[in-house]
């Protein structure tokens, strides 16, 4: 039986925070695991989330000082390269 490798390692480092999910929100949390073809615990999934979510606030916070349209396409690209890692 071949054992599956668990990312990242429990360190038991860094703080916790428990987070319920209302059934809805867990179903929209599976199909979005099952779209990105990864095999991701939820705990996981939550972390991917949560980072891109802020990398995306922090890209659009500073095209939104910056409102050139060169600066928000450029904006667009990141955002896309982040949430769509593979089709660069």
């Amino acid at each position: 039986m071949k054992t599956r490798k668990r990312d990242p390692s429990p360190t038991g480092k860094g703080t916790l925070v428990g987070v319920r999910l209302q059934p809805a929100d867990l179903k929209a949390l599976d199909r979005w695991i099952k779209r990105g073809g990864k095999h991701q615990t939820h705990p996981q999934a939550v972390r991917e989330l949560v980072r891109n979510g802020l990398a995306i606030a922090e890209i659009t916070w500073g095209a939104a000082s910056n409102r050139s349209p060169h600066a928000i396409e450029l904006a667009g690209s990141k955002i896309d390269l982040l949430l769509n890692p593979g089709n660069d």
